[in-house]
C-alpha cells in the first residue's frame, strides 16, 4: 500500500512537471503562427512617421498579447515552483544573472527617458516590441533555464518546433507557388481578417504579395532568421542522434527547413546559417569524419533537392544569390575619396528664399518664381528659360531640365493656399507653398506641414549606401546616433523618431524614392544600442559571447556525445545562426521568443553538463 502511494505521488509530480512546459510549447508552436488583423488608430507621433491615421497590423499585436499572457503565467509558475534552495548557483550563472539584469534595467531606464513613452512601453504599431514584451523575453529565458533539468525535457522544445516547421512549410509551399492560403482561401481569410474587413477593401492590401516564403513571420527576411536557427539545430540532431528513426525524422525536418530558407530568399538567413555551419563543422570535425558518408549523402541530396526546385520555379530559389555575391564584392571594392552620392542624382539641392525656389541640378541651376496665375523660370545667369505649358504642367525642351515637370495647384480655396509641385520622371520631389507673406515654404508631400530637410552626419559606407537593400544607407546614418545613446537608449521602438527621416537626398539615392520610412535599423545590435543603449548592448553581447565560448569549450572535438550534450550543441548552433542573421535583421516579435527559449535551453544544457562533469571528477 505504501509503495502504491509513493508511485501515485510520483505520477502526480510528473503530470505537474509536464504542465510547467505548456507555456514553452505554446510559445514555440502556436504563437509564431498567430496572424490576425488589428486596425490600430495611430497617435500623433506615429502618424508623423508613418503618414497614416490607421495601421493595419496582421503579424505583431495579437502575438504580443499571447506573449504577455504566457510571460505572466511563466512568472507566476517560476515564483511558485522555484524556491531559494533551487536557485542555480555557479560562476557561469552569475554572468547570466548580472548581464541580463543590466540589460533589462537599461531597457526600463531607456523607456522612462524616452520621447514617446507609450510606444516605448507597449511598442510601435505593427511591431509591438516595447518594454513589456522585452521584460517578458527575460522571463522566458530564465523560466526555460529553470524548467530544463533532465534529458526528457528537450522533447518540449523539439516537438513544438517540428510542429511549427511542418505547418509553416505547408503555408510556405503555397506561398512559394504564388497561392497564399492566408488570403486566397475562405478559411484563411476567416482566420486572419475580422468579418467587417476584407482584402483589397478599406485600404487593406494582401499580407503576402510575392512568391517568397514568409509564412507567418511578418516578412521573408524574418523567415531567414527563423530558419538560420532551425537548420543548425536539426542538422546537429541529424548528425549526432543515434536512433535511426529519430535521425530520419530530424533529417526530414532539416530538409524542410532548408526549403524554407532558400524559398524565403533571405540573404540574412543564408549568412546566419553559414556562420553556424562553420562553427559547428569545427566542433564536430571528428564526428563528421566518422559519419562522412551520411554527411556527404545528406548534402548531396540537399543540393539536388534545391537545384530541382530552382529549375521547377524558373530560377526563383537562387534569384538573390547573385545579389549577395554582388554585395560581398561591393564591401571590399574601394571607393574614390572624393565620391559624392549626390553626383548620381538629377537634383542635388533645393533652396527656398522669399518666394523664389532654386533647384541645383548637375550642370545648372533653375530658379522658379510663382504668382497666383503663372510660374516663371530663370537659369543661374538670370536668363529666362523656356518652359511650355500644357494640361499636365510646365516642361522644357532644354536638355538641362529634361525630366522635370512643374505644376501649380490650389488645395484650399477658402484660405487660398497656392503650391508649386516639382516632379522628376513622374516622382513628386518637392511641394512648395508660395505667395505667403513670410515667403515660400517647403512642405510635406502627404500632410502639407512645413518641412525642413535633414543633412545628417554620416559614418562609413561611403559609396555603398545601396549595399544590402539600402542597409548601407541606414547604418551610415544610424551609427552617428550612437553618440546620444551611450548610457541610455531612445527607448524600445523609438528608433524611427530619431532617425533623420527628412534625409531627402540620401533616401532618394538609396531607395530611388525620398519617401521611404526607415522604422528599424536592420541590425539587431544597432537596434539594441539605439533603443536600449550601448550599456544594454554590451551586457547582451557579454552574455551571448560567454555562452558561445563556454559551449565551444564544452563540446569541441569530443569522441562521443550524450543526449544532453547533443542538445547543447544544437542550441548553440541555433543561437549562432540567429546572431549571424542579426547582423542584417532586427529583433521581431514573430521570431525573437523562439530565440530566447532556445538560448534558455542552451544555457540549461551547459549548466547540467558542467554539473555532471564536476560530479564525475569528484567521484
Amino acid at each position: 500500500m505504501q509503495t502504491e502511494k509513493i508511485s501515485n505521488h510520483k505520477h502526480k509530480e510528473v503530470k505537474i512537471y509536464r504542465f510547467l512546459f505548456i507555456p514553452i510549447a505554446l510559445l514555440l508552436s502556436i504563437v509564431p503562427l498567430i496572424t490576425r488583423l488589428q486596425v490600430i488608430s495611430a497617435d500623433a507621433a506615429t502618424q508623423s512617421i508613418l503618414k497614416s491615421e490607421q495601421i493595419y497590423d496582421f503579424f505583431s499585436q495579437y502575438k504580443a498579447y499571447a506573449i504577455i499572457l504566457l510571460g505572466g503565467i511563466m512568472l507566476f509558475l517560476l515564483m511558485l515552483s522555484v524556491g531559494w534552495e533551487e536557485i542555480k548557483k555557479s560562476k557561469s550563472m552569475c554572468v547570466y544573472y548580472g548581464c541580463m539584469a543590466t540589460y533589462l534595467v537599461f531597457v526600463c531606464i531607456s523607456t522612462i527617458c524616452s520621447q514617446e513613452k507609450n510606444i516605448a512601453i507597449w511598442g510601435m504599431a505593427d511591431r509591438a516590441e516595447g518594454m513589456v514584451v522585452m521584460l517578458i523575453y527575460g522571463i522566458i529565458l530564465f523560466y526555460t533555464i529553470y524548467m530544463v533539468n533532465k534529458e526528457e525535457d528537450y522533447n518540449y522544445m523539439i516537438v513544438p518546433l517540428m510542429i511549427l516547421i511542418l505547418v509553416t512549410s505547408i503555408i510556405g509551399f503555397f506561398q512559394y507557388i504564388g497561392y497564399d492560403l492566408l488570403t486566397q482561401t475562405k478559411l484563411g481569410r476567416a482566420l486572419i481578417i475580422p468579418s467587417n474587413y476584407s482584402i483589397g477593401e478599406g485600404g487593406i492590401q494582401s499580407v503576402y504579395s510575392s512568391k517568397r516564403i514568409q509564412g507567418t513571420m511578418y516578412h521573408y527576411n524574418y523567415m531567414g532568421s527563423f530558419t538560420a536557427m532551425m537548420l543548425p539545430l536539426f542538422g546537429t540532431l541529424t548528425l549526432l542522434t543515434k536512433q535511426k528513426k529519430k535521425r530520419i525524422l530530424f533529417g526530414v525536418t532539416f530538409f524542410i527547413s532548408a526549403f524554407l530558407l532558400f524559398g524565403s530568399t533571405s540573404r540574412a538567413g543564408l549568412i546566419g546559417a553559414a556562420c553556424s555551419v562553420v562553427v559547428l563543422a569545427i566542433i564536430f570535425s571528428k564526428q563528421i569524419f566518422k559519419n562522412i558518408k551520411v554527411v556527404g549523402i545528406s548534402f548531396l541530396i540537399l543540393g539536388v533537392f534545391i537545384v530541382v526546385l530552382n529549375i521547377l520555379t524558373k530560377g526563383a530559389m537562387f534569384e538573390r544569390i547573385p545579389v549577395l555575391v554582388h554585395d560581398m564584392k561591393a564591401i571590399i571594392t574601394p571607393v574614390e575619396s572624393d565620391y559624392d552620392y549626390k553626383d548620381n542624382l538629377p537634383v542635388r539641392n533645393i533652396e527656398v528664399v522669399d518666394n523664389s525656389i532654386e533647384l541645383e541640378l548637375q550642370t545648372s541651376r533653375l530658379i522658379i518664381e510663382a504668382d497666383p496665375y503663372d510660374i516663371y523660370f530663370k537659369d543661374e545667369t538670370g536668363e529666362t528659360v523656356e518652359f511650355t505649358r500644357s494640361e499636365e504642367g510646365y516642361t522644357s525642351g532644354d536638355s538641362r531640365y529634361k525630366g522635370l515637370l512643374i505644376t501649380n495647384q490650389r488645395t484650399d480655396e477658402e484660405e487660398a493656399k497656392d503650391y508649386v509641385v516639382i516632379r522628376y520622371n513622374d516622382l513628386i520631389l518637392f511641394i512648395v507653398q508660395v505667395n505667403m507673406p513670410e515667403g515660400a515654404q517647403l512642405v510635406q508631400v502627404n500632410t502639407y506641414e512645413p518641412l525642413t530637410l535633414d543633412e545628417p552626419d554620416i559614418f562609413g559606407f561611403k559609396g555603398k549606401e545601396k549595399l544590402g537593400s539600402a542597409r548601407g544607407y541606414i547604418w551610415s546614418r544610424s551609427i552617428p546616433l550612437l553618440r546620444e545613446t551611450i548610457w541610455k537608449g531612445y527607448g524600445p521602438d523609438n528608433y524611427p523618431f530619431h532617425f533623420p527621416q527628412n534625409d531627402f537626398f540620401g533616401k532618394w539615392y538609396a531607395y530611388d524614392t525620398p519617401y521611404m520610412v526607415v522604422d528599424k535599423p536592420h541590425n539587431l545590435y544597432l537596434q539594441i544600442a539605439l533603443n536600449e543603449g550601448c550599456v544594454a548592448l554590451i551586457a547582451f553581447l557579454v552574455a551571448v559571447i560567454f555562452y558561445i565560448v563556454q559551449s565551444i569549450k564544452l563540446y569541441i572535438r569530443r569522441e562521443s556525445y550524450n543526449t544532453q550534450e547533443i542538445m547543447g550543441c544544437a542550441c548553440m548552433g541555433a543561437v549562432i545562426g540567429y546572431l549571424g542573421a542579426g547582423v542584417f535583421n532586427d529583433s521581431v516579435i514573430s521570431v525573437a521568443p523562439i530565440f530566447w527559449v532556445i538560448w534558455g535551453f542552451g544555457i540549461a544544457s551547459n549548466y547540467l553538463c558542467l554539473q555532471k562533469r564536476r560530479a564525475l571528477k569528484s567521484e
